[in-house]
């Protein structure tokens, strides 16, 4: 689902995924996403993902649980989640100012399961893009 709203000079685009997803040992989850381009648009802004709450299946005894992200096909960042199953965490992360990150066209953001034994959800996703305009779109 896409919302586009205006406020001040800036464009606002935002898409949600409320389902909750489970990601198994050695797997991935994608989230596809297009930013439009409109007539008034200007520059890129900033373009913010939201993880919210992942768990994990079960505790872990020797490592924390990993998990690689990617933007449009290329590693960004491994992040980390606690080897104990109620230490939900949320992850944020600004994939604007990557330079594989298209703000005019189609992105694929990627969740990978690093962990060999243990399952990963995710409740839900956020992406909040803003990007500078001249004027409010008609």
């Amino acid at each position: 689902m896409a919302l586009r709203t205006w406020k001040g000079g800036r464009g606002y685009t935002f898409w949600k995924d409320d389902t909750d997803r489970t990601i198994s040992p050695g797997d991935y989850l994608e989230y596809k996403f297009t930013c439009d381009v409109p007539a008034n648009y200007v520059e890129k802004d900033a373009c913010l993902v939201l993880l919210e709450k992942v768990q994990i299946s079960a505790d872990a005894t020797t490592n924390d649980v990993p998990l690689r992200i990617k933007v449009n096909g290329v590693e960004m960042h491994v992040e980390y989640h606690s080897k104990k199953k109620n230490h939900d965490i949320w992850i944020g992360v600004d994939i604007g100012p990557d330079p594989n990150y298209n703000d005019k066209g189609q992105n694929i953001f990627r969740i990978e399961n690093l962990d060999g034994s243990r399952s990963i959800t995710l409740l839900s996703c956020y992406i909040y893009r803003v990007y500078g305009c001249t004027a409010k779109p008609a």
